[in-house]
């Protein structure tokens, strides 16, 4: 029987548990490397799009975003958790491992906030057909005023049975969540990690991104002790060694927990940047979703470097180009993300995880 959602005792934190059949288990799948399995035809009204910090889930959310039957949510649980208490408790008992539902998720995300639906937006979206109306409406929900909230709960709120993609990064207690319901469908987003690494390292040098908690990793550690003893000390790592660490856990942790998960979608970026009308198409089947014109010439724009006036009209703000979802259509190369000292200390840390088997056998990262 599952326990209630609200319980009454205060929660605490579950351990993540050790991973080593998990990893077997892993290490064992098909060749089949952009599907951990393959989605059933009936699935529930609702997605999730799961990778580690830096990967380029915005990005890859706004393009799912584009789409005029989805309703997207933008990482509904880190930040609605802020501002409403009963969310606050929801993710309390997730983190303590309490039993959910998709209905539950589905409701808990389908509310419109404008932490959560934010730029950029399309017209095919609103009931207005000028995407900057509703970006309009989301600066003045976003200021308090209550006429600028109704305008912005009218424009976003979606039907009962709307079909919800949320996406979010980091949150492994979510993702186990979500790994008990195979049902929803998941893709699972992963970037090579010289690049997160040096993507973090430069947020960090500019103040934009918090510096990597050792305390945190050396927590995290304990439950892979076979690494834990190939690493050594987590307070002698350098930062380069400490952020490759911490994408490694966190990519065996969520590999590990949807190993079984009927309907998983894994994705590369470094494909994405190659063909992303066809990584986003795929993406867009396995979530149910027929293509959409909207959704290719959006992909065209958003590859494009859009100038801030064109950003402005999709209702994104002037914002620091370390965030934007409009970027040029290159893309630097993860062999040079670091020094080769660092790319070495990296590998040493990364080389015999789950998602790096899994990148070389989709022929990635090679």
């Amino acid at each position: 029987m599952k326990k209630p959602l609200y319980g009454e005792t205060e929660p605490t934190l579950a351990p993540l548990g050790d991973l080593g059949a998990l990893d077997n288990a892993w290490h064992a799948r098909s060749n089949d490397a952009t599907h951990i399995n393959r989605r059933s035809n009936d699935s529930a009204p609702l997605g999730a799009i799961f990778s580690p910090g830096r990967s380029g889930s915005t990005w890859l959310g706004s393009m799912v975003s584009s789409h005029p039957a989805v309703e997207y949510r933008f990482e509904p649980l880190l930040r609605l958790r802020q501002v409403d208490p009963a969310v606050a408790k929801f993710d309390q008992d997730l983190q303590a491992g309490v039993d959910t539902s998709w209905e539950e998720l589905h409701r808990v995300f389908r509310r419109p906030d404008p932490g959560v639906t934010k730029p950029p937006f399309v017209a095919s979206h609103a009931w207005s057909p000028v995407p900057a109306f509703k970006g309009l409406s989301w600066t003045l929900a976003k200021s308090g005023l209550p006429l600028g909230s109704q305008i912005f709960e009218r424009c976003m709120t979606p039907s009962s049975d709307a079909r919800v993609v949320f996406k979010e990064v980091e949150r492994l207690h979510l993702v186990r969540a979500v790994a008990d319901m195979p049902d929803v469908p998941v893709v699972y987003l992963l970037r090579h990690p010289a690049s997160v690494v040096a993507s973090r390292l430069k947020g960090v040098e500019s103040g934009l991104m918090p510096p990597m908690d050792p305390a945190s990793v050396s927590l995290r550690l304990e439950a892979q002790p076979s690494v834990q003893r190939a690493i050594g000390p987590v307070d002698e790592l350098s930062l380069v060694e400490l952020e490759s660490l911490a994408w490694r856990l966190h990519t065996d942790a969520a590999l590990g927990a949807l190993s079984n998960h009927p309907n998983v979608h894994v994705v590369f970026y470094e494909a994405l940047v190659r063909e992303p009308e066809a990584q986003v198409g795929g993406v867009l089947a396995h979530l149910g979703f027929e293509p959409s014109p909207t959704t290719e010439k959006f992909i065209a724009l958003s590859r494009s470097g859009a100038s801030p006036l064109r950003r402005l009209w999709h209702g994104e703000l002037p914002t620091n180009g370390y965030f934007t979802v409009f970027r040029s259509a290159s893309v630097s190369p993860w062999e040079t993300a670091l020094e080769p000292t660092q790319m070495a200390d990296l590998q040493r840390i990364v080389g015999d995880g789950m998602a790096m088997t899994q990148a070389r056998q989709a022929g990635e990262w090679l």
